[in-house]
């Protein structure tokens, strides 16, 4: 979940020194110092360089890394002759809406009347992710009509026609952007853990696109310039540890089946080296805060503390092995070794309800962990904050002062939470 602190208004340059003075200056505005573990943004070598003079760790947004390999891939397939015939035959119908009549009637004729829905098709933005694969469905979804529309109106486009070849092509270059598009949403979503998909994610898409014996010459190049250019870039991610760590403290992956094996060990190093640092300090600010108590109220508390003790009264074994353990000493190196050896999650479960109902067993380590499964994959709220600031700084509203902006945009945001 996310929640808008702030939309600020800027008059100097966006240089890194600038923005780096403003990251640091909001977070001691709002007491959230010591409370920010790391800061996600786009790509910019503006924010990439602003945020490396500040303390705090840097994800690039790992959707926007996977629209700019999808732009890559496609170069290097060659598509930009058919992505221009597509724009041009959208520009056509999206300019005129006596076009988009006949367009519509010609869709009508030729579905005979099995209520299939006329979707307007959509021009695709350079800047808008995704917008080439949903500009290539709505095309697709329209076809017949498309060609229908060129036989009744031969004379109202003027422009290169998509061809029978150019059908084929869009339809095969759908199939790969469709599972690109699919983890773009998946990534950023904000209702669950999302930096802990991330390699995850790769290993995934390595698999699904691999490339095929019948694939033709330009779907080939697609594939394997996307995971080339998506590769390096997650690799050359100067926080690739926090994606690491994520990993190996979700439950559900911490086998860590998504790496190669030579890499595993020196991942749970990482891990072992940042959980002691973070138990060196919080041992100097105190013992670590039981999470029921921080984050559950008393009337959700009591379910959750009976669960584990009838966990036990069904599994003596487990009973005996309590005994045993009692005489160990509770470290956070005792943590890491016990959590290493119990078996993995199902995928289907969610990784913080299981880090809230073991935080008796595991305090040191369940603390630390979400330090990490809180950062956000992408900056997708971010994203969709400037959308909806549109909404507000339009044409007719262009003289709004800044704080009045800012009160809005926060307001807007804090009412639907609230609703």
């Amino acid at each position: 979940m996310s929640v808008t602190l702030g939309c600020l208004h800027v008059d100097e340059r966006h240089t890194a020194a600038n923005v780096a003075s403003l990251y640091e200056q909001f977070a001691d505005e709002w007491h959230i110092t010591d409370k920010v573990h790391c800061i996600v943004s786009d790509n910019a070598r503006n924010m990439v360089a602003a945020i490396g003079r500040t303390p705090y760790s840097h994800l690039p947004c790992v959707a926007h890394s996977i629209q700019l390999s999808i732009l890559h891939g496609l170069k290097i397939a060659d598509a930009s002759n058919l992505l221009a015939k597509c724009r041009h035959i959208v520009g056509h119908f999206k300019h005129s809406a006596a076009n988009t009549t006949e367009l519509k009637a010609c869709h009508s004729r030729v579905q005979e009347g099995s209520c299939t829905p006329f979707h307007k098709l959509q021009q695709d933005v350079a800047t808008r992710w995704n917008s080439t694969y949903l500009m290539m469905t709505r095309l697709l979804e329209v076809k017949d009509a498309i060609k229908q529309y060129h036989t009744d109106y031969p004379k109202n486009y003027t422009g290169n026609k998509l061809l029978d070849i150019d059908w084929d092509k869009m339809a095969k270059y759908v199939d790969v952007l469709g599972v690109l598009a699919d983890a773009t949403q998946f990534v950023g979503g904000e209702d669950y853990v999302s930096c802990s998909t991330v390699l995850p994610l790769l290993a995934f898409l390595k698999k699904k696109l691999q490339v095929h014996d019948d694939d033709p010459g330009y779907i080939s190049r697609l594939k394997t310039a996307f995971l080339s250019d998506f590769s390096t870039r997650i690799a050359g991610m100067g926080a690739l540890p926090v994606l690491q760590m994520a990993v190996a403290l979700d439950p559900r992956y911490k086998k860590l089946t998504c790496m190669p094996r030579e890499q595993r060990d020196a991942v749970w190093d990482v891990v072992s080296t940042r959980l002691e640092d973070f138990c060196v300090g919080d041992q100097q600010e105190g013992p670590p805060r039981d999470q029921h108590t921080d984050s559950i109220d008393d009337s959700e508390s009591e379910p959750v503390a009976k669960k584990p003790k009838l966990t036990l009264l069904l599994n003596d074994s487990e009973s005996d092995a309590d005994d045993e353990e009692a005489d160990v000493p509770h470290t956070w190196t005792v943590e890491l070794a016990r959590y290493r050896e119990e078996d993995a999650l199902p995928e289907t479960e969610n990784p913080l309800t299981w880090w809230k109902l073991n935080s008796h067993r595991f305090s040191f380590l369940a603390s630390f962990a979400k330090t990490v499964l809180c950062v956000p994959a992408t900056s997708v709220p971010c994203e969709r904050l400037f959308s909806s600031s549109g909404y507000i700084v339009n044409k007719t509203r262009a003289a709004l002062l800044p704080e009045n902006v800012t009160s809005l945009v926060c307001l807007r945001d804090w009412l639907k939470l609230k609703a």
